[in-house]
């Protein structure tokens, strides 16, 4: 694959995540208080909400300290994101065969990566709504719940988000996992990407790193003034 059709992939999958994960401006609940919702839902609206309060506190500063933004940033997602679940699932069938240290750097470099996409790009957004939708109906799964949102454009267009959660056993939190936007699943989409990369490269180690690269290729410039 060419390396501009490659950044073009990230850069979209990258906005989309950060969409549905991290630029909520302005947040709106569905009409329930949240100790209404189930769990995991209330997870998501407590998530939301510290988005909102952290980007509108910053944007209104007139000089913006980006580590320390994203050090507060990295306080509200870390905890909320099973980054060892996720990055499982984007190297795929390639997780088998990698080293535990393998793993574990790629686990790491996931969260950096994806630290510093969102710390640039939450701060570029403006005047977006998040709703928290509540359950349709009881999950199948009571360990394995979507947590169904829409996302309101400033033109007013609605993407529907599904935020696929799991249940840690280990210490029982609700946890995301992966992510559904506008019917792509993004975990299948960046394990495609990374099943490319291992393609071309056929090392796992080579392909970490290329698979970064392409990350930071495709992150926005860090905004560090206020509007």
């Amino acid at each position: 694959m060419k390396a501009p059709e490659m950044k073009s992939i990230f850069h979209t999958s990258l906005m989309l995540m950060l969409l549905a994960v991290a630029s909520v401006v302005s947040a709106t609940s569905s009409g329930q208080e949240s100790t209404e919702l189930p769990e995991a839902h209330q997870v998501v609206n407590e998530v939301t909400g510290q988005v909102f309060t952290l980007i509108r506190e910053t944007q209104q500063r007139d000089e913006i300290d980006l580590e320390s933004f994203k050090g507060e940033v990295y306080k509200i997602l870390n905890p909320r994101l099973d980054w060892t679940g996720f990055s499982r699932g984007v190297m795929g069938a390639y997780y088998a065969s990698a080293s535990e240290e393998q793993r574990a750097i790629f686990v790491e470099s996931v969260r950096s990566m994806l630290l510093e996409f969102y710390a640039a790009a939450m701060l570029k957004l403006r005047d977006q709504e998040l709703h928290v939708l509540p359950p349709s109906e009881p999950p199948s799964n009571p360990n394995r719940v979507n947590v169904d949102l829409e996302f309101v454009a400033e033109d007013g267009s609605v993407i529907p988000i599904v935020f696929n959660m799991r249940k840690i056993p280990e210490d029982g939190a609700w946890r995301l996992v992966n992510l559904n936007l506008s019917g792509i699943n993004l975990g299948l989409t960046w394990r495609s990407q990374f099943g490319r990369i291992m393609d071309t490269t056929g090392d796992i180690d080579q392909a970490i790193v290329e698979f970064a690269e392409a990350v930071e290729a495709a992150s926005p410039g860090p905004s560090t003034t206020g509007d």
